[in-house]
């Protein structure tokens, strides 16, 4: 009987009867007889059903047989209206599909915290993770998709998968369980369903013995994953750092020596399955690696990951009247001060300006290429970029540096060198001090 097959499975995963769980229930054969076999079988649950209204009265009807079956059966149930949501999701420029599971786990996360539930379940069988494998094969993932969905996380069971389609159908007619069938899944609309509707009878046809097949072959790869987990984080102790201005340094020889585990940690770090990573020079630094919208700085010994490649937003903070302010990733204070005292405690952490050639207010920001400025003991002006290179800045320090202006002018390269127009002097009858805070 399929009712012992699933008890077993649901004891298997922890479920445990006194303990509530959370059912996604859309109207379909599956989840309406994972919700029978549940209630058959004595599990404490409730129900969720997520109306998108997408396929008009088929939508509607699907809902009202949830409601309807769970009422019979006296089954606590919410029905989430998720049309609107939705419609602005897609408006949006959402994927249909990536915005439904967003909306629909959601929910069942709600759901499952308002009840204090325990698991949440969902009704995927053996068939869902034969198309997966597919899928992934289609779409070129990484081999660690090719493990499937498990039966079990921390948040979710599955405890159909290791049933199949016909299995289902068989025992929602022999029990008499209502269902809807979409009929959308008859049609080439997604690559699921063509999968479904091409693929999976040849395999069927060629393979009866799949599913075990399946199985072994995804606990291999489970078991290999698992292995290869455990080297994938010993490698990001290693080679990942966050430097104290929050900028990421990866270590370029283990990079080098592991490319599918820098690949992968971009991969992750970016959140783009689909991208891949750039070569790594053998020798030589200075070199930008740019791929996609991202870029990686070429250090010595390490990678610096700067930002992405797009031009970013130019940070300004307005400077009024004396006192302290934070901003643009620093904090300072100004103050006046005497002319003698303040040149007696010059560094180039500090500015020791005029007051009179420096009228607030003042403009503080990132620098720009093309920017100029006289420093205070060389002669003439001198292009920022220039600047850097002959006080060999690695692209870290370039990203931090601040300029602060007077009336367009550079007054101040932040925390390094002041421009002579506007530096005070023995001769100077005011003074106004910029100072970083302690």
């Amino acid at each position: 009987m399929l009712t012992d097959r699933f008890i077993e499975a649901a004891q298997r995963l922890g479920i445990r009867a006194e303990e509530c769980s959370v059912l996604a229930c859309s109207g379909g054969v599956d989840s309406m007889t994972l919700a029978a076999l549940m209630q058959e079988s004595g599990f404490a649950f409730r129900m969720l059903h997520v109306h998108y209204g997408l396929r008009g009265s088929d939508s509607r009807k699907e809902k009202e047989l949830v409601e309807s079956w769970a009422e019979t059966k006296g089954l606590s149930i919410r029905v989430f209206d998720a049309q609107q949501e939705l419609a602005d999701a897609l408006d949006n420029g959402e994927n249909l599909q990536h915005a439904a599971r967003r909306i629909r786990y959601r929910e069942l996360r709600k759901e499952r915290d308002a009840h204090a539930a325990g698991v949440i379940l969902t009704a995927h069988h053996a068939q869902d993770r034969l198309e997966g494998l597919f899928i992934s094969l289609i779409r070129g993932e990484s081999w660690r998709s090719l493990c499937g969905m498990p039966e079990k996380t921390n948040e979710l069971a599955r405890p159909l998968l290791g049933f199949t389609k016909e299995e289902i159908h068989a025992h929602a007619r022999c029990a008499e369980i209502p269902f809807l069938e979409d009929r959308s899944n008859g049609t080439d609309a997604y690559l699921r369903n063509r999968i479904r509707n091409h693929i999976v009878p040849l395999v069927t046809a060629e393979r009866p013995g799949w599913r075990e097949q399946l199985d072994r072959m995804q606990e291999e790869l489970s078991e290999l994953r698992k292995r290869d987990d455990g080297s994938f984080e010993r490698w990001k102790e290693q080679a990942v750092n966050t430097t104290a201005q929050g900028y990421i340094q990866l270590d370029r020889a283990l990079c080098s020596e592991h490319p599918h585990y820098f690949a992968r940690w971009i991969r992750e770090y970016t959140g783009s399955h689909a991208l891949k990573a750039p070569k790594i020079p053998p020798t030589g630094s200075g070199q930008q690696l740019n791929f996609g919208v991202h870029r990686i700085q070429v250090e010595r010994d390490h990678l610096l990951w700067v930002s992405d490649a797009e031009e970013r937003a130019e940070e300004h903070l307005q400077i009024e009247r004396e006192g302290e302010f934070s901003g643009v990733g620093h904090q300072w204070r100004v103050y006046r001060s005497s002319v003698e005292k303040a040149l007696q405690q010059r560094d180039k952490h500090k500015a020791i300006l005029d007051a009179v050639k420096s009228p607030l207010p003042w403009t503080v920001r990132s620098w720009r290429k093309g920017d100029r400025f006289c420093p205070v003991g060389m002669k003439g002006s001198k292009l920022l970029s220039d600047y850097f290179i002959d006080r060999k800045f690695t692209q870290l320090q370039k990203e931090d540096m601040r300029v602060l202006t007077i009336g367009g002018e550079i007054a101040w390269l932040m925390g390094e060198r002041v421009d002579a127009r506007f530096a005070a002097d023995a001769r100077s009858e005011k003074v106004y001090v910029i100072e970083p805070m302690q």
